[in-house]
């Protein structure tokens, strides 16, 4: 099967509205089940509330050095930030390293045992 490149820029498109969606509901739900703020979460990022607040409305997308910023400042993994994720009580292994260009983040990979 061939793809042209306008129906891959299509697919790859989608899949950024569709995690931006996923990144959008999942924090709005851990800030106010940790009853945290955006200003409170744009405080511990080193950004604006603004920043903050057009991530959680969807009215802008990150990086994946923000994304890890996020990630580190609510003291979650990454994959936590997105719909469906549940927490594991299983024991895991870590399988593998993702170092973020030009930046000091490095994320974990894990995997349950």
């Amino acid at each position: 099967m061939s793809w042209s490149a306008e129906s891959l820029h299509f697919k790859r498109v989608s899949l950024h509205r569709n995690l931006n969606i996923m990144l959008m509901l999942r924090l709005k739900e851990i800030l106010k089940k940790r009853k945290m703020s955006e200003q409170e979460l744009a405080n511990k990022l080193g950004v604006t509330r603004q920043y903050v607040n057009a991530i959680v409305k969807e009215r802008s997308s990150c990086s994946l050095d923000t994304l890890a910023k996020i990630a580190k400042a609510l003291d979650a993994p990454v994959i936590s930030l997105f719909d469906g994720y549940q927490e594991s009580s299983k024991p895991q292994k870590l399988i593998g390293t993702i170092k973020i260009p030009n930046s000091d983040i490095v994320l974990q990979v894990m995997m349950a045992m």
